[in-house]
């Protein structure tokens, strides 16, 4: 026996027991509830998708499609790494700093002049300066950019093995062989 909303019996409080299985409009969710008697399936639950800046939630109503933009504001002055560009407030989130055209003035691992621009990484690039450093197996000098460290010059390795009668034939690499 069907029931439906204009009939005395749904006014009454009787109900079946089918559960809804329709998705609601938000297409993530579904109905589940017993007896549903609705034509359109809202979502009552908060979206709480991650926004665009990556640092809050969407805490609108479920729904389908993208989120709006973050709605958060900072009112401090947004500046690059050392501080001489800078983006006045109000600041909309998940802004970046601005670009710098400066060197940038972090310390460095290598003692070369430094030539890439303020950044906001936490890395600096790798310095591409060319240096001169021996081989894996020391047998030459090469010539390489200074963040690469191991280097193999091509040529057997020809170390001794452990054995004392043979030597290694593989070529250039970190001991052991």
């Amino acid at each position: 026996r069907k029931y439906f909303p204009d009939t005395p019996a749904f006014c009454s409080g009787v109900r079946c027991d089918r559960i809804c299985n329709k998705k609601r409009t938000c297409r993530r969710h579904r109905c589940n509830t017993r007896c549903c008697t609705e034509l359109e399936h809202s979502c009552p639950l908060p979206c709480g998708k991650r926004l665009r800046c990556g640092l809050h939630q969407c805490d609108e109503l479920c729904h389908s499609g993208h989120c709006p933009r973050c709605w958060h504001t900072s009112f401090e002055e947004l500046k690059c790494h050392c501080g001489f560009e800078v983006i006045y407030p109000p600041v909309p989130c998940g802004t970046l700093p601005p670009p710098c055209n400066r060197l940038c003035s972090r310390l460095h691992s290598c003692q070369h002049p430094v030539n890439h621009n303020c950044h906001s990484q936490e890395i600096c690039p790798p310095c591409m300066t060319p240096t001169e450093k021996r081989c894996a197996g020391n047998h030459k000098s090469v010539l390489i950019p200074c963040h690469v460290d191991d280097v193999g010059c091509g040529l057997k390795c020809g170390l001794p093995l452990s054995c004392d009668m043979h030597t290694c034939q593989r070529t250039c690499h970190k001991p052991p062989c």
